[in-house]
């Protein structure tokens, strides 16, 4: 078994109900023999090491994270951070591992679709007012984001391929379909019953046409649409939540070929034992088109209106008099 796993993310593929299994059950771990690593976490990531990077003082706090998994050398350590994925910090991860420690670490990551994930990435930068144009032309900016073959190449370099554990982010290939059962597994986790198995604990997926208003609302108003979406995830009402639906299927289509290629050299090289990286039979010919036509995104639109602002009286509702 690894003594140091190194859990990358990416964004959009369940990392915070990792890191909450983690946390929640930190005692209970210690007693099966993972530990997940205190030193360079604030609550349940290991952000600080990249923020001390960016501070130029990477060595300090990672002596400090190295020394805490001396202490234990039997036991299999977690660090835990979607930061690291992307941000240029393989190397100096890396460089700051003895060597016997390096040698024995794994990247762990989980692969989103490109299609879902460029989605899920449009809805966020939306919803927080930091895009405001169409969710196409959005995917075809950001292609570079989806290549994962390229954000993986230091890891590769600084770990060894053999050392990348490459996940597609697929609830069928997870054991109850959930991805925290699939991380214990690899983790070596004995025994679930009596640790705390979190369903999900992510942002809610809002719908497109939701997500649209609150950046309008957010624009136009001095609304704080962060306890619009806390309020909505309490008790999400019909129609508030929904993915799949920023794209068509000639559009889906269209992203993915984009990445058919490094796709494909991605599975040799990290999982040759996958027939494909993604499964892709949505996408095939013949498979029903479920972009809706006028009619039906008026129809979302004018309960996109409803939810919102239901919420919205539901909220003043609340605040004293």
């Amino acid at each position: 078994m690894p003594r140091l796993f190194v859990h990358i993310g990416t964004p959009k593929t369940g990392s915070t109900a990792i890191q909450y299994f983690l946390a929640r059950n930190f005692e209970a771990l210690r007693d099966r023999g993972v530990n997940f690593i205190r030193e360079g976490r604030k609550r349940e990531a290991h952000n600080l090491v990249l923020q001390a990077r960016r501070a130029g003082n990477i060595a300090a706090v990672m002596d400090k994270v190295v020394a805490e998994i001396e202490r234990r050398p039997e036991a299999t350590h977690v660090l835990t951070s979607e930061m690291y994925f992307g941000a240029g910090a393989a190397q100096d991860l890396a460089g700051a591992l003895p060597g016997a420690l390096r040698r024995e670490t794994r990247i762990l990551v989980y692969l989103r679709r490109q299609d879902r994930f460029l989605e899920a990435l449009y809805k966020q930068r939306v919803k927080t007012g930091r895009y405001h144009g169409d969710a196409l032309d959005f995917a075809r900016a950001k292609l570079g984001n989806g290549n994962y073959l390229r954000a993986l190449a230091p890891y590769a370099e600084a770990f060894g391929p053999e050392n990348i554990l490459v996940r597609p982010f697929e609830r069928q290939l997870f054991r109850d379909g959930n991805i925290v059962c699939d991380a214990a597994d690899l983790l070596g986790v004995k025994g679930m019953k009596d640790l705390f198995v979190p369903g999900s604990v992510d942002n809610l997926t809002l719908s497109h046409e939701i997500t649209q208003l609150l950046a309008r609302l957010g624009r136009a108003t001095d609304v704080n649409i962060k306890d619009i979406i806390r309020h909505l995830s309490q008790d999400p009402p019909e129609g508030a939540a929904r993915s799949g639906d920023c794209f068509s299927l000639a559009e889906r289509r269209e992203i993915m070929a984009g990445f058919e290629a490094t796709n494909q050299e991605l599975r040799q090289l990290y999982r040759p034992d996958l027939p494909r990286l993604f499964t892709m039979s949505d996408l095939a010919p013949g498979a029903p088109d479920t972009t809706p036509d006028a009619t039906e995104r008026l129809h979302r639109m004018e309960r996109a209106q409803d939810i919102v602002f239901t919420a919205l009286e539901e909220m003043r509702a609340k605040i004293p008099a």
